[in-house]
């Protein structure tokens, strides 16, 4: 089947890079070839005589290639329920790992390697890194082959788990105007420390600094006038506030 330009986007690209390394290692690298021998002959299916058709792969029709998903779905649940019956998962999913492991190919690729070793059906992972957590932060795991097109295409997952695993966290949005609030409210926070920690208390007391005497220190130019500093000095506050819950 030939492959025409104008299908050959991002997500194809992708899809079939990986694809094509399964297929390029299969038939060039004799030890992977034996491995996969191996576990198709220790672990037989008799689902395997449905997909026949291997060399469908890179499967231009994406139609046909939807209803191939749902039956092997259907197929693996039996088959994997089966294993289940009989106490084999266990092993069945140590042997795909193992198999991984040895040969450089990662865990996205577990799925795909249970639906072949039953189907005989070759459906690649989407996207040719690993999305995980670990302690508190989201860690991709890279291949050798990982490229900006897997990344770009994992994105919407990265930012699914991010929102998943902290449902708390609000997003920071930078701007100029955030910036400039940050440095006023530091410079406002400093300047009152230094006073504090210099002027004695009764004659801080007496001789207390508002924030409309603050504020001409803290903006540099601009209108001058009374109402204009009360603005700022309003908007002081707001940044003291938004300072001490963290929310600049």
């Amino acid at each position: 089947m030939k492959i025409t330009t104008s299908k050959f986007n991002k997500r194809n690209r992708v899809f079939a890079k990986n694809g094509y390394i399964f297929i390029i290692k299969w038939h060039g690298e004799e030890n992977f070839s034996k491995d996969i021998e191996h576990l198709l002959d220790k672990w037989p299916s008799l689902y395997r005589k449905s997909f026949a058709e291997i060399a469908n792969y890179p499967y231009e029709n994406i139609a046909n290639l939807k209803k191939k998903r749902e039956t092997v779905r259907k197929y693996r649940c039996l088959f994997l329920e089966s294993l289940c019956k009989y106490g084999k998962l266990p092993e069945f999913e140590s042997d795909i790992k193992h198999f991984l492991k040895k040969h450089e190919l990662g865990n996205e690729w577990f799925q795909a390697m249970v639906d072949f070793i039953i189907t005989i059906f070759l459906d690649p992972p989407a996207i040719n890194l690993e999305i995980k957590k670990q302690g508190k932060r989201v860690a991709l795991i890279l291949n050798p082959d990982t490229s900006q097109d897997d990344i770009d295409l994992g994105w919407s997952y990265i930012k699914k788990k991010q929102a998943e695993w902290w449902p708390k966290y609000k997003k920071i949005n930078i701007s100029p105007t955030k910036i400039n609030n940050l440095i006023i409210g530091i410079e406002d926070m400093l300047e009152r420390m230094t006073k504090k920690n210099h002027l004695d208390t009764a004659i801080e007391r007496k001789y207390k600094i508002k924030d409309l005497d603050r504020v001409a220190g803290l903006w540099e130019s601009g209108d001058d006038s009374l109402a204009a500093d009360k603005k700022r000095a309003a908007r002081l506050r707001k940044i003291r506030s938004r300072l001490k819950h963290r929310e600049m």
